[in-house]
């Protein structure tokens, strides 16, 4: 969350001072698909979480040790499993992120500088993702996409950007739009149906367990003659706490879906344009794709409180 909040402080900042360029087009798309190229893997973790805290609140009314020891052992073994399926999207997501660092570098002196040396590892990176991602997900993306992206940008140091950008620009952008068509169309198919159903399952579990554990609570209450309040100013406060983080990680899904679809789209627009002899004035589909990140960025922040 941390890397999701300074990535969009270079947004805003990069955006405050945009000039009417191609570069700067291309710059500030970059920003936002860098940002918004860890939203799958956290959303994952997120539902992950929630749905451990979930299966949590349901073990706690079991109170023989021979029923919860077992169920919380196998608590840990699906969320382990659900992490690993976490990990595999925040992976495939590092193409994005790979790509956008490509293009930064390319078209942002700034950012360069403050590469370094590790700007020498940006070709091997997008390489070792474009793998990572074939392997994972049965793909096919070519590997001469990344072995002519990585050599542009190890050409930066030996000649001046704005040479690199008259010769290489247009094509890196039509190359680059093989990686983000790819990667961008399995996020708003593949991904975003697991997670809906996922999340589809966690609107029925969450009804069941709440109701099990109030009924539960109530028939141990009246066992005992506890006054109900006693519990009740405890879990009644949690019962709305889930259900609102619940609606939360739906605003969430939603709004990564729409902004996978926006990277596409701006993307598209910056490959039919990078190449006009006149310079245009920021791309209203960069505008969509920047308004999109900070609707994910707002969302996240009200996850997190």
């Amino acid at each position: 969350m941390r890397l999701l909040s300074v990535f969009l402080l270079l947004l805003l900042v990069g955006c405050s001072t945009l000039q009417s360029s191609h570069t700067e087009n291309v710059k500030a798309f970059a920003r936002s698909a860098k940002v918004l190229s860890v939203v799958p893997g956290e959303l994952y973790s997120d539902i992950s979480s929630y749905r451990h805290q979930l299966k949590l609140i349901e073990s706690s009314t079991i109170y023989s040790s021979d029923k919860i020891v077992p169920r919380l052992n196998k608590l840990l073994e699906v969320k382990a499993q659900f992490d690993q399926n976490a990990a595999q999207i925040h992976q495939s997501a590092l193409l994005i992120e790979s790509y956008a660092e490509c293009l930064m570098a390319l078209t942002d002196e700034g950012y360069q500088k403050q590469l370094g040396k590790e700007g020498d590892d940006l070709s091997l990176k997008l390489n070792a993702a474009i793998q990572s991602y074939n392997q994972s997900f049965q793909k096919s993306i070519p590997v001469n996409v990344g072995s002519f992206i990585g050599s542009v940008v190890t050409k930066i140091g030996s000649l001046k950007l704005r040479q690199l950008q008259k010769r290489y620009l247009k094509s890196f952008v039509d190359t680059g739009a093989l990686v983000i068509n790819d990667v961008c169309d399995y996020f708003t198919s593949t991904v975003a149906g697991s997670l809906e159903n996922e999340l589809s399952s966690l609107d029925n579990q969450f009804v069941n367990t709440m109701t099990t554990f109030y009924d539960n609570v109530y028939e141990y209450q009246k066992s005992q003659n506890i006054n109900p309040y006693d519990y009740l100013k405890s879990y009644n406060p949690l019962y709305l706490d889930m259900k609102a983080k619940l609606e939360l990680l739906h605003s969430l899904q939603q709004k990564m879906v729409a902004a996978m679809d926006r990277i596409k789209i701006a993307h598209e627009k910056l490959r039919l344009t990078v190449d006009l002899q006149q310079p245009t004035q920021m791309i209203e589909e960069i505008k969509q794709l920047y308004a999109s990140t900070a609707e994910v960025q707002t969302a996240f922040k009200k996850l997190k409180e």
